[in-house]
């Protein structure tokens, strides 16, 4: 990557990608895993990881997705790989998706069919299950359906 600093409003450094479309499937592989848990449990990182499954299962979650992202031609590289795990495994994380504090506000629409559905279309194009990712979009499918229940009265 290459780094330059720019002057605009927001300070700080940042970073071009010779490969975007590589790091972008790196960071939709720690949305997705993150998201799913997030949602599913309904609690932070932290949290999660405090429960008697809860690494096994959010290791799980990055696996399914980095399954997917490798089929799809995008290994996610080490160095994302560790990135992935300083936020999705670390237990005072206080991280949550953003979509898990959309549900939190009864959002009646979410992001889920284009993060957590899409991937899984494409592992199911590939013949991979993704059985905690299918978990967590019907989750997420329930919800918007009970929100737009609600919506209609």
């Amino acid at each position: 990557m290459l780094q330059i600093n720019l002057h605009v409003s927001a300070p700080g450094t940042r970073l071009l990608s010779e490969d975007i479309v590589q790091v972008l499937w790196e960071k939709w592989i720690m949305i997705a895993a993150g998201a799913a848990m997030t949602c599913v449990m309904r609690g932070p990182i932290g949290a999660i990881l405090h429960t008697q499954d809860g690494r096994a299962l959010m290791t799980q979650a990055m696996d399914e997705c980095a399954a997917v992202a490798k089929l799809s031609g995008h290994a996610p590289r080490p160095e994302a790989v560790h990135t992935m795990h300083g936020i999705l495994l670390d237990a005072a994380s206080p991280w949550a998706a953003s979509m898990m504090r959309d549900i939190d506000h009864q959002v009646p629409r979410l992001e889920a069919d284009h993060i957590v559905g899409d991937l899984i279309r494409r592992a199911q194009h590939f013949g991979v299950n993704v059985p905690l990712m299918r978990v967590a979009y019907a989750h997420l499918q329930v919800y918007e359906a009970r929100q737009h229940t609600v919506q209609d009265r």
